[in-house]
């Protein structure tokens, strides 16, 4: 979970510093920012407050059975944490709206800007020649997603509303996992370029980037290929007519 608290960071302040150079950088760089800003929104706002309350959640478990107390704040964080996925658009609704919307829009012109920067990124930290484990689980990661986008596209094409978005949030699932497994590489390789002149103090602080990156590869990454067959599969189980009568 500490890994994945590292990287949400990282996404949101990319975030960020996006619309900050929208609004205040070169005009011919506004809508593609922009883009990339409505993009990562859904995935900002539901996946990391999923996230950012497993993160509560599993840090109460440091306690044992006297986490859930009122003389730790790891206690009002969990309890103030879970407002963050109901308000602002439910994430069942943000997750409806990036498949529905966000990857739609301009024929997926927003998914494929993504995309590039995406294997930009992966190009970048396979020269370093220290990062091959870790690249190669994104890449198989990220052609994943690319291929769940295809399936979910394909079922929208047939006119199969019903069941591309029953699989929109584990799809938001999905693409916030391969988003923040980027995260992770970007900043294990970025802390390869310090490592060599950096002091003691910061030299243990770019070890940890990369010790992250590690674990995120091998922990959490998995997750987008069980997630990635459980979408592909196709079940609609949920929707069949008086199932439950």
């Amino acid at each position: 979970m500490c890994s994945s608290d590292l990287t949400m960071r990282s996404l949101v302040y990319s975030v960020a510093n996006r619309l900050d150079r929208a609004e205040n950088g070169p005009e011919e760089e506004r809508e593609y920012l922009l883009g990339l800003v409505e993009l990562m929104t859904p995935i900002v706002k539901a996946h990391c407050s999923d996230l950012g309350f497993e993160v509560c959640v599993t840090a109460m478990q440091v306690f044992g059975g006297y986490g859930y107390t009122g003389e730790y704040p790891v206690e009002q964080n969990t309890r103030d944490s879970k407002i963050s996925s109901i308000y602002e658009g439910t994430n069942g609704i943000q997750a409806m709206d990036l498949l529905g919307r966000k990857m739609r829009k301009g024929n997926g012109a927003l998914f494929m800007g993504w995309l590039n920067e995406c294997n930009l990124e992966l190009e970048r930290a396979k020269a370093t020649g220290k990062l091959d484990e870790e690249v190669s689980a994104l890449e198989r990661a990220r052609d994943q997603l690319g291929q769940t986008a295809m399936f979910l596209g394909g079922l929208g094409m047939q006119g199969k509303l019903a069941g591309a978005m029953l699989n929109s949030y584990p799809f938001l699932q999905l693409f916030g996992t391969v988003v923040l497994g980027l995260h992770a590489l970007w900043q294990a390789r970025i802390a390869l370029e310090k490592l060599g002149g950096a002091s003691d103090a910061d030299q243990r602080f770019y070890k940890g980037k990369l010790a992250n990156a590690r674990f995120y590869a091998k922990n959490i990454l998995p997750r987008a290929t069980a997630l990635s067959k459980a979408i592909q599969a196709g079940d609609e189980t949920a929707l069949e007519d008086g199932l439950f009568d």
